[in-house]
């Protein structure tokens, strides 16, 4: 019998998350500075950009220092918003 997609996520939920076999729950990592180019949104959550363009565009990342982030490619449109669309992006 296969095992679905959805099967393999729950099942996957029950796996050791390295958490204090103490305490139960989950370990937190160590809070990392904000990068100096880091560009602030608001509530710890930031906009990096990337070291290399995309598509020809400046991309940025998400990043907070003590928050769960999207791993996501954004890029910003000319009013200053951050988007998954590149067709949106003001590039240089």
């Amino acid at each position: 019998m296969a095992i679905g997609a959805a099967g393999l996520l729950l099942a996957s939920g029950c796996a050791d998350t390295g958490g204090d076999p103490a305490g139960g729950g989950l370990r937190s990592a160590p809070a990392q500075p904000v990068p100096e180019n880091a560009i602030s949104v608001g509530n710890e959550l930031y906009y990096v950009p990337l070291a290399e363009p995309v598509q020809g565009c400046r991309a940025y990342r998400q990043f907070s220092p003590t928050r769960a982030v999207t791993a996501a490619i954004y890029f910003r449109t000319a009013d200053g918003r951050f988007v998954f669309d590149r067709n949106q992006a003001a590039c240089d």
